[in-house]
């Protein structure tokens, strides 16, 4: 039984209305040809890339369906999902790891996949499958989702060197809900967000191969991931840019927790490496000194904070509030209790300490 991955069929409704420019063919590509299966079902699509080459060639497939997803990378949708289990079952996919192109990658209609890192500029990269074509050979492989093979677009199967590397990989819980949602299947034991991975860097050998991701909030770096501190308060930021592109009212919260986290980091880390400033600042709370007040930790400390943070979001996001002079008034009165929260805070301190 042939193994059938489905991406666009779940793609969020406003992800058809994105647009990337259309890249014509090259001598840096594969042929490649797509036809409906109808034996496997309904919008099941068979691809078939031919190999002219003595020797096996590693490539990514680039395209897009008109009227419902703008091109992209296969792969690249819902790969946290792929390396998880579905409805219990094994992963659907793997990261490759050979040095060497070897073996065909799916090795038959019915075996795993493989994902490796395209390199995208500045240390980034995009997660999307990986395939390597037998030598002077075809090489196929299904995709499902898509109504009819005729509405393919900006098709191009770009022929990829392959490095050795290891990855910090992000992937966006937006991409897993959607999937979760459209499919109701059970998602389980995803990995965390980020992961290190190991793999390989793809460079396409078309000098102007494009570079879009199909799923904000969706990349991988060269290089392992930094602590987990960090990466988790980056993880909380990139959710609330896509739920902002979304229209999510969930992005004033991620965005409040991401705020939150980092300021958490930070003052852990201005403690870890500054522990004479941090003594300093407290050997001068009796002359009321808010700064000493906000890096001993105090969680209310920057309440105020987080609340004029959330309104000029607001300002932002709305912007028919910009012409209401009570949003200014708003920041003015959290911006004026924050300040007299801590100074309360400073005078009540020293009177118990005089």
């Amino acid at each position: 039984m042939a193994h059938t991955i489905n991406e666009m069929g779940f793609l969020p409704p406003e992800i058809a209305g994105r647009r990337f420019g259309i890249h014509v063919a090259s001598q840096y590509e594969l042929p490649v040809r797509a036809e409906n299966a109808p034996d496997l079902g309904q919008g099941v699509v068979k691809y078939t890339v031919t190999n002219p080459y003595d020797g096996p060639v590693a490539f990514v497939l680039y395209r897009g369906v008109r009227g419902l997803a703008p091109p992209y990378y296969f792969g690249n949708a819902f790969y946290s999902v792929y390396l998880a289990s579905i409805n219990w079952g094994p992963p659907v996919a793997s990261w490759y790891t050979a040095s060497e192109l070897r073996a065909p990658t799916p090795s038959s209609p019915d075996g795993q996949y493989s994902l490796g890192v395209i390199e995208a500029g500045g240390g980034g990269g995009i997660v999307a499958f990986i395939f390597v074509a037998p030598p002077k050979s075809p090489l196929s492989f299904y995709e499902g989702g898509i109504p009819d093979a005729s509405q393919l677009v900006d098709m191009h199967a770009y022929i990829v060197d392959i490095k050795p590397s290891q990855f910090c990989v992000h992937y966006s819980k937006l991409a897993v809900l959607q999937y979760a949602a459209q499919t109701g299947y059970h998602v389980s034991d995803l990995p965390p967000n980020p992961f290190t991975a190991s793999s390989v860097l793809m460079t396409p050998r078309e000098p102007d191969y494009p570079t879009n991701e199909i799923m904000p909030g969706q990349y991988a770096t060269v290089g392992e991931c930094p602590p987990a501190q960090a990466t988790s308060c980056h993880a909380l930021l990139e959710d609330a840019k896509a739920e902002m592109e979304r229209g999510d009212a969930r992005a004033l919260i991620d965005l409040a927790e991401a705020l939150k986290c980092y300021l958490a980091h930070r003052l852990r880390a201005a403690r870890w490496r500054m522990p004479h400033l941090i003594e300093a600042a407290r050997r001068r709370r009796k002359r009321c000194d808010m700064l000493g007040f906000l890096l001993s930790g105090r969680a209310h400390a920057y309440y105020g904070l987080m609340g004029i943070f959330a309104a000029a979001l607001l300002l932002y996001a709305l912007p028919p509030l910009r012409d209401h002079p009570i949003a200014y008034v708003a920041i003015m009165v959290l911006s004026a209790g924050a300040f007299v929260d801590m100074w309360a805070h400073c005078y009540r301190h020293r009177s118990h300490t005089s």
